[in-house]
């Protein structure tokens, strides 16, 4: 039987996609959020009706991608080569990827069209006006963020058990100085 081991977190090709496209997906749905919640109160200007639609059109896309790299990955079989603590999310990773199949291909040509000069907008029109698209991306996003916070903590769970201490975001965090009382 094969060691189930945790790789190195520069070799952990989930943390990559999380890394490199999850948090850039992520904080363009922030954005997008941003802007929305400001349309709610009042009418926007030119500049951010566009940025809203930007960040929209971006955060869709990225989300894409980061289906793309989840399905590529097959994260549940990556899941089932890590330490045992990390079978506990292979589900979680079964539903994403259940969830991500429902759309993904209307949203692949989304992302085409956000990436591809087109004619017209009728590819975006198309996704963002279909019965519960938005809905199923936000709860796409919801799902993503579940699961990369539950995989990052178990991973610095293995860290610290192992002493693998250079690998962890809370060992190698910036430590606070206390404040002290002056003496009175």
């Amino acid at each position: 039987m094969t060691a189930r081991v945790l790789p190195h977190r520069d070799k952990d090709a989930i943390l990559r996609l999380y890394s490199h496209y999850f948090n850039a997906e992520e904080l363009m749905y922030e954005m997008f959020q941003k802007f929305h919640k400001k349309a709610r109160i009042k009418n926007l200007s030119e500049k951010d009706t566009v940025d809203r639609r930007s960040f929209l059109y971006y955060w869709l896309s990225s989300l894409y991608v980061v289906i793309e790299g989840f399905v590529e990955l097959d994260v549940p079989t990556l899941l089932r080569c890590r330490p045992s603590n990390f079978e506990e999310i292979v589900d979680q990773a079964k539903l994403v990827l259940d969830h991500a199949r429902q759309r993904s291909s209307e949203l692949k040509l989304y992302r085409n069209a956000t990436f591809h000069y087109q004619k017209d907008s009728q590819k975006h029109r198309s996704f963002l006006f279909a019965d519960g698209s938005l809905v199923w991306a936000l709860e796409l996003q919801f799902q993503l963020q579940e699961f990369f916070s539950a995989y990052r903590v178990n991973c610095e769970v293995i860290y610290m058990l192992e002493g693998r201490l250079e690998e962890s975001e809370i060992a190698s965090a910036p430590k606070r100085r206390r404040k002290t009382r002056a003496a009175s």
